[in-house]
């Protein structure tokens, strides 16, 4: 039998709810087991402990009915009013919230919020609380999740103001950030502007950030990151992390040099609306010849229209081999860009194209400007013996 009091509140239940008499037995029987076995109904952890108990000690039961028990004990109890706030606060959240990552969030912050001392009600959650749960989610691995469960509850402090009073969290990214000094916001978001801008993939761009993540927690002095992004001495900061930390930059000092590279470079209005428009065009980011025609160009103040043959092949004689190809490859890119529409018909480009290059291996070997062996005047000159200037 169930103690009087207990008793008389199911009697009252069934009355006020219209119970069908089968489920007053089972809500009965519930309760007399749980009492039995050392429960006590006014715990604010009664539901809880309850639903472990159904699942240890019914487990032959079908599920269907092990839900339909802690449906009924749910309801019983938020008709005496001992379903703790949380537990009310989760059955609101589930007709509002639609996605399961967020109601998984919620439940971690119920779990932090029951598991303090004292335990903490859903409208005491403030922002102090909030990044105490953040500091707690740090050392489980749970921030992300910590992160969605304070939103998700923000979200119920509109719907249900009258549940949650208080001001909203907000997002406490930022915060968190520099609490455990990661790399400032500011600074991802001129990064991630930089790399787009260059035609970096969705892989590009995450792998710059990543390398200036690296760059930033090993370097001591993290006030030098406060600076606008084309003030920060990179070049400096890679080469004394890959002094001190040779292993860690191994993978990383390629696309960090390659951002120096970029950040360094004192871009010209030609060049500059050039990469806007290949950008803008869509082409692949290993076909762009700007970054390679530019540094060269830089050195006699040359916009690309001002580019002729004559500079394009002198410049390619006084390269190694290896640089040689990527030269050609600079200069293939260039003239292809004469097939695009939207940069041909800009005045972006020189009035011919600058390849093609002589072949590798059959070039004068002396020569300071060789001819094209296609032309008249390079066929003359064979016909005539010439071999451009030996060396004594």
């Amino acid at each position: 039998m169930l103690p009087t009091a207990i008793e008389a509140e199911v009697a009252a239940f069934a009355k006020d709810r219209s119970t069908s008499r089968r489920h007053v037995k089972d809500l009965r029987r519930l309760l007399r087991d749980l009492l039995d076995a050392g429960f006590d109904i006014d715990s604010p952890t009664f539901l809880q402990d309850a639903v472990v108990f159904f699942e240890t000690r019914v487990e032959e039961r079908a599920d269907l009915t092990r839900r339909d028990y802690r449906t009924a004990l749910r309801t019983f109890l938020a008709h005496t009013h001992r379903l703790s706030s949380w537990e009310g606060m989760i059955s609101r959240a589930k007709g509002t919230i639609a996605s399961g990552t967020d109601m998984q969030g919620l439940l971690l912050v119920r779990k932090y919020a029951e598991c303090s001392e004292p335990p903490i009600p859903p409208e005491k959650i403030d922002m102090d609380v909030a990044r105490e749960f953040l500091l707690k989610a740090q050392g489980l691995r749970d921030v992300p999740k910590c992160l969605t469960g304070l939103a998700a509850l923000d979200v119920l402090r509109s719907v249900f103001p009258e549940l949650l009073p208080g001001p909203a969290i907000g997002d406490q990214r930022d915060w968190l950030r520099h609490h455990r000094g990661d790399m400032p916001t500011a600074l991802e978001n001129s990064l991630r502007s930089i790399a787009e801008a260059a035609g970096y993939g969705a892989f590009g761009v995450k792998e710059l950030i990543t390398a200036a993540r690296r760059l930033f927690e090993l370097t001591s002095d993290k006030k030098v990151f406060q600076a606008q992004i084309d003030v920060i001495p990179w070049r400096d900061l890679i080469a004394a992390a890959a002094a001190s930390h040779p292993r860690e930059m191994l993978h990383y000092r390629a696309p960090l040099q390659r951002l120096a590279d970029r950040v360094g470079r004192a871009w010209t209005p030609g060049w500059q609306k050039l990469q806007s428009r290949i950008v803008e065009a869509g082409l692949p980011r290993a076909g762009n010849p700007v970054d390679t025609l530019m540094d060269v160009a830089a050195h006699e103040a040359r916009e690309p229209w001002q580019l002729d043959r004559e500079w394009a092949w002198i410049h390619e004689r006084s390269l190694r081999p290896d640089l040689r190809r990527k030269w050609v490859r600079a200069i293939e890119n260039f003239d292809a860009l004469w097939s695009v529409p939207e940069i041909a018909g800009d005045s972006l480009l020189p009035a011919e194209k600058l390849g093609p290059m002589p072949r590798i291996g059959t070039r004068l070997k002396n020569a300071h400007f060789p001819l094209p062996r296609n032309r008249p005047i390079g066929a003359a000159c064979l016909r005539l013996g010439f071999r451009g200037k030996t060396r004594a």
